[in-house]
């Protein structure tokens, strides 16, 4: 749908028709962003898990442990 309307307004518009169709795009996609976040209530304080983070063991990459100084250093004896 997206190239085809893209198409048609730049026929009609020209160059000026691609730059109309992005902004047709993102105003739709707010629209439903602003409809999805009415559609429900937010779940009370009381119901909620306490948040926590999950460590990033995956992505540290060997460097990145060498360049961190809270890191201690093996040798090989």
């Amino acid at each position: 749908i997206g190239p085809l309307l893209a198409a048609a307004l730049m026929g009609w518009l020209r160059p000026e028709g691609l730059f109309l169709a992005t902004a047709l795009a993102h105003l739709a996609l707010t629209g439903y962003t602003l409809l999805r976040i009415r559609a429900r209530a937010p779940v009370p304080i009381e119901n909620r898990d306490a948040f926590k983070t999950q460590p990033a063991d995956r992505a540290v990459t060997p460097e990145a442990l060498r360049l961190d100084p809270r890191t201690k250093v093996e040798t090989d004896s």
